[in-house]
């Protein structure tokens, strides 16, 4: 009797009469099976005799791409990349495509085995001093007595040397390096572990989620890079969105002028601090590929110089997102984007995102929106209901709410036929009505609709859900436009004293 060598999928796993009970049990023994060779004896009744059944080993690389891209996303992929030593090594390129490293202590060797390298393209760097007390007990101890201890200085000892800039140029698929930090700390990466992360030359994106970015010169040190990647991303922000307790350090803001200067050709998304943005020099680069601009925190219109928004952002004829979280120091008012009066051509031609914290009635942007814009937010930052407690509690930003009357007037200058997303956050008033079914009219293509209400308390009367039908009933497509779209209406309340 000839025997013939078959190739199993997972729907045709045999049952094997002479295994053990423990094997028949263990389901990673019987995906084991299924995708490798058996020699088993063939019967008349079956379908598979005489020839090789595919399995997921004979599938092309794109199709097992997107089977292990949708385990990644399920969390499955790391059990089922233990089946067998064929689906390990296929696997392995996704498995370790993102690593993250967390160290309190300074290294002598990299703690990512060297066998892996290959396989990273993001690298986060996560710097734990102070959230390990065995970094206290190693330096009280004597035994980091060579390394100053983190509370004696800004600069953090723990990511640069010999060691990872050795990694970094051995990890030839490097494109992504993320430093980050779970505290707000004034802790923050030297020029020298700065300088080994630049110099890597694939590197595309840089990100500094926390620790400020070279917050003190050592002895010796000056700003100066001598090599640069050519990035497409760079982006810097504080944890969580505090404010920081100190001001922006001398070094840290020529850090990022340098960086600025030396990137303005190439960067595609920029997100930094506003207190760290160089607001004068930012007009003079040019911005040919930047189609992502963010800037977040404190803006002081009167140390800035008093010059409108607008005429800072500029030479960006690309952009496609601009969000502008803009904090209001407690003794400042809102401030427009392009005063009235003031007569230039929009540089944002092909804008499909706008976010403002705190619109202005008489600022002209609204007017001049063109019409390719899709997603627009008008909330607070910091947030009027969940973050004003938290980022005023020392006074020193406030949240003034914008009423449904004023909002109602920014939106009917805007002409905006494609607009599909729309946030909105305001204090109700008698034109809340006629501001919901002007959305309808307005914004034919809007498909969700997110509304933070703020009622005045002494009206007593809730109108969460009055204002959810108005809503529905209004923006619901008219019959001439044909079937039906599909809405995700959110309404937030929050009742305040007047």
């Amino acid at each position: 009797m000839r025997t013939c060598a078959t190739v199993l999928p997972l729907s045709h796993v045999p049952t094997y009469n002479n295994c053990s009970e423990k094997v028949r049990q263990n389901r990673r023994t019987m995906l084991l099976e299924s995708f490798t060779y058996k020699r088993r004896v063939p019967s008349e009744s079956s379908p598979w005799d005489g020839a090789v059944i595919p399995g997921l080993s004979t599938l092309n690389e794109d199709v097992l791409k997107h089977i292990f891209d949708e385990l990644w996303a399920q969390k499955l992929l790391a059990p089922f990349s233990q089946t067998c030593r064929e689906m390990r090594e296929r696997c392995m390129p996704i498995l370790f495509r993102s690593c993250k490293i967390r160290e309190c202590l300074p290294f002598d060797e990299f703690p990512l085995p060297r066998s892996l390298w290959r396989y990273v393209k993001h690298l986060k760097l996560i710097d734990g001093c102070y959230e390990y007390p065995l970094i206290v007990r190693a330096w009280k101890s004597g035994r980091m007595s060579h390394v100053p201890f983190p509370g004696d200085t800004l600069t953090c000892h723990v990511y640069e040397g010999a060691a990872l800039e050795d990694a970094l140029h051995n990890m030839p698929g490097l494109r992504a390096v993320t430093l980050m930090s779970s505290i707000n700390t004034s802790h923050g990466s030297p020029l020298a572990g700065l300088r080994a992360i630049l110099s890597v030359p694939q590197l595309e994106a840089l990100s500094v989620r926390g620790p400020p970015l070279v917050p003190e010169l050592l002895p010796g040190d000056v700003v100066r890079l001598n090599t640069i990647p050519a990035l497409t991303s760079l982006q810097y922000s504080f944890v969580k969105r505090l404010p920081r307790p100190e001001a922006v350090y001398p070094s840290e803001r020529q850090t990022i002028e340098l960086l600025l200067r030396r990137l303005h050709d190439t960067l595609q998304t920029l997100s930094l601090p506003v207190e760290l943005m160089p607001l004068f020099e930012l007009s003079t680069f040019h911005w040919p590929a930047l189609r992502e601009l963010r800037l977040r925190g404190e803006y002081n219109c009167l140390k800035d110089g008093c010059s409108p928004i607008i005429s800072f952002l500029v030479n960006m004829p690309q952009l496609r997102v601009l969000a502008l979280e803009l904090a209001l120091p407690s003794d400042h008012g809102p401030t427009p984007i392009w005063p009235e009066g003031l007569f230039i051509d929009l540089p944002w031609p092909l804008l499909e995102e706008l976010k403002v914290s705190f619109p202005v009635t008489s600022d002209a942007v609204y007017s001049n929106l063109p019409p390719t814009l899709r997603r627009l937010s008008l909330v607070c930052y910091p947030h009027y209901m969940r973050d004003l407690p938290v980022y005023t509690a020392g006074g020193r930003w406030h949240s003034p709410l914008i009423s449904a009357s004023d909002v109602l007037s920014i939106l009917r200058r805007c002409h905006l036929p494609l607009l599909t997303k729309l946030k909105l956050e305001y204090q109700e008033d008698w034109a809340e009505k006629q501001l919901l079914r002007h959305l309808g009219v307005a914004f034919p293509r809007l498909e969700y609709l997110k509304i933070f209400r703020n009622r005045v308390r002494e009206h007593g009367r809730d109108y969460r859900v009055l204002v959810a039908a108005i809503a529905i009933a209004n923006l619901w497509p008219p019959p001439r436009l044909g079937g039906c779209a599909r809405y995700s209406i959110a309404v937030r309340e929050n009742a305040t004293r007047r």
